[in-house]
């Protein structure tokens, strides 16, 4: 009897794992929307303009969790690196990794009681905390890394505000990469999200005269 049971259930699960994999995939790929209800017509467009009507972040972890039947696979942030087009010869050799996808006005768009937009970037899923995401990092041997320096993070307005969570923490600024950063050397990353590093030059200073940037010999 448990021999027919098993045969029969094997039999079920094939003729119906086809149209599993279609669902998932369906699905996966689908358009998530918010509905709020009740509410009148008239405020209908209202709640579009600032709640939205589509949830991104929902898309994204709507293909992981049908990654069983669909084969997606969720990158780690930082884990893939691509060469860039057109970012000029100056990085000819260099590779962009992406930690994060920022969308404006995401969730929702804020607006201040002066009635001001008030304009800002957030993550499209949550961000790995500062020390796993060193980690990432810290494996991808031989690598440099571009860092801002103090004085530069003043003058492009490039704030850190992770320890007072009640600002704005991402400005609708860009950060494009700048030849006048300087070269890091990634050496350790902890838990906590301390690192230490090692610096060279920047790279506008190792294209112009590599031999400034090499280290003494000492004899």
């Amino acid at each position: 009897a448990s021999d027919i049971a098993t045969k029969a259930m094997d039999w079920f699960r094939q003729m119906f794992a086809r149209q599993q994999d279609s669902f998932a995939k369906l699905m996966s790929g689908s358009a998530s929307k918010w509905a709020v209800c009740p509410i009148s017509a008239a405020r209908s467009a209202d709640v579009d303009d600032h709640l939205g009507v589509q949830d991104e972040s929902l898309q994204e972890f709507q293909k992981e969790a049908y990654r069983h039947w669909t084969g997606h696979r969720s990158v780690v942030p930082g884990e893939d690196c691509s060469r860039p087009s057109g970012a000029g010869d100056a990085f000819r050799r260099a590779e962009f990794c992406s930690i994060a996808e920022m969308h404006a006005d995401h969730l929702e768009k804020y607006t201040a009681e002066n009635g001001s937009s008030e304009h800002f970037v957030c993550p499209l899923k949550p961000m790995l905390p500062a020390g796993e995401q060193l980690q990432v990092l810290l494996e991808k041997r031989g690598t440099c890394y571009l860092r801002m320096t103090a004085p530069q993070q003043q003058r492009h307005r490039w704030h850190f505000r992770g320890k007072f969570p009640a600002r704005r923490q991402h400005d609708l600024v860009e950060n494009s990469p700048r030849t006048e950063y300087e070269l890091i050397k990634l050496m350790s990353a902890g838990a906590a999200g301390q690192a230490t590093f090692g610096r060279l030059c920047s790279l506008e200073e190792l294209l112009a005269q590599s031999r400034f940037c090499e280290l003494p010999g000492i004899e």
